[in-house]
């Protein structure tokens, strides 16, 4: 579990990391992982098996492009592999409270929807079947 955790803790630092660009010092990408910590205290993570996971990924990525237009609370969301071949997901975000009401805005919206459903597709699980944890920094 403590790996899990570790190695899951690893895998946002990059992830923030490569946000920043090659360029730019050290310091600089800790300072704004820093940021973003202090802020968004709240991740989700998402684990699963998937059939076709380069094909989901693909999809996942414009399906998280477009839903940060709808989003009402800032959230930083990116998915990839999982070190087992399983299809990982996080969403950093301020609370519970502000990552469920950006899920509810997601639930209304037809184009989204439709996006999901390839992408539950591509992966061979039920509607809404992703399973997920998370973890606060409180």
């Amino acid at each position: 579990m403590v790996k899990k955790i570790f190695s899951t803790v690893c895998l946002i630092f990059f992830l923030l990391f490569s946000k920043v660009g090659v360029a730019h010092e050290a310091n600089d990408a800790m300072s704004i992982a820093n940021e973003w910590i202090e802020e968004l205290k709240h991740i989700t993570i998402i684990r699963n098996k998937c059939d076709d996971i380069n094909s989901a990924i693909e999809k996942l990525a414009v399906q998280r492009k477009y839903e940060s237009k709808l989003f009402p609370n800032k959230q930083f969301s990116k998915c990839g592999k999982h070190e087992d071949g399983t299809l990982g997901c996080i969403a950093l975000n301020k609370n519970f409270e502000e990552f469920e009401e950006n899920l509810s805005v997601l639930a209304e919206d037809e184009k989204w929807n439709e996006l999901a459903i390839k992408i539950w597709d591509d992966c061979g699980i039920e509607y809404f079947g992703f399973e997920r944890e998370t973890i606060s920094f409180e």
